[in-house]
């Protein structure tokens, strides 16, 4: 795929984000999927928490920003 496509894609998936934050840690991540990688998390236990079908996700709360 050339460059040119890539960028499209990168910056079309960048302004889709949302930011979170842990509430347990107090850091701020750009994404589920950053939060999720960094803690070892489930991203999709993750989604499901921030729609409140979860209390917590292995012990950390989260809110988008």
């Amino acid at each position: 795929m050339p460059k040119k496509t890539m960028d499209k894609f990168q910056a079309y998936n960048e302004s889709k984000m949302k930011a979170i934050i842990c509430i347990t840690t107090g850091k701020e991540y750009k994404s589920i999927a950053e939060a999720a990688h960094e803690l070892n998390l489930n991203s999709g236990q993750l989604g499901q928490h921030l729609k409140g079908k979860h209390k917590h996700v292995k012990g950390f709360v989260f809110k988008y920003k």
